[in-house]
């Protein structure tokens, strides 16, 4: 990951931490593909690598939406 992807994964998380709905999306997007490729690597199911990967960013957004 490069600078410019570092300020923008910090903006992203800084504007979901603030309630923005397109922060949390743009979250999402950026580290969805790695998310699924580790839980499919665990896993070796793709439809629990899913499953797990929808879970993790559940969670996410549960503790961004709570603190």
């Amino acid at each position: 990951m490069n600078q410019d992807e570092l300020c923008a994964t910090d903006d992203s998380l800084a504007r979901a931490l603030a309630g923005e709905q397109a922060g949390f999306t743009a979250l999402v997007r950026r580290h969805q593909r790695l998310v699924y490729s580790l839980a499919l690597r665990m896993l070796s199911n793709r439809h629990e690598a899913e499953d797990l990967a929808q879970d993790v960013f559940l969670q996410l957004h549960r503790s961004l939406v709570v603190d």
